[in-house]
């Protein structure tokens, strides 16, 4: 039994030490993961921060032509000399006010019987006024206005 024993314990020994070289290599490979993984977030936070500047620029850009657009508008010898409005018209707002206008709105083509008794009596004229009392005629009644 001892030869076996020994034996048992020579191939115990082999495999502790292939265990032992086992986990170093594990350790080695956790290790260099470890580095590549820091590598890759350090790349990817400089990416990150390239593509906020790149950002950047395509927006000063953006807005900057948009100003250059803007003035050019305004220095437009054109647009100043017929001072042309640059806000796009609504044509559906538009007929739809004229279409409100033509309903709710008549024109007064006759005048009121009040209205014609205080258009003759209002009216200036460049002679001078006397003191005095001055005797008007007056209808007695008069029609009823919409108003």
């Amino acid at each position: 039994y001892s030869q076996e024993i020994d034996s048992l314990k020579h191939t115990l020994s082999e495999y502790l030490k292939e265990k032992e070289s086992f986990e170093q290599k594990i350790n080695i490979l956790k290790d260099d993961l470890q580095k590549e993984e820091s590598r890759n977030i350090d790349r990817e936070l400089a990416l990150e921060k390239e593509v906020k500047e790149l950002n950047n620029i395509v927006f000063k850009r953006n807005q900057s032509a948009q100003t250059s657009k803007m003035i050019a508008k305004q220095n437009d010898p054109q647009m100043i000399e017929k001072k042309v409005i640059m806000k796009p018209i609504d044509y559906a707002i538009l007929n739809q006010l004229s279409t409100d206008f033509n309903t709710r709105f008549v024109p007064q083509t006759e005048s009121y019987a009040e209205q014609a008794f205080w258009s003759q009596h209002s009216v200036q004229t460049d002679e001078p006024t006397h003191s005095g009392t001055t005797i008007v005629e007056a209808p007695k009644n008069f029609p009823k206005s919409a108003w």
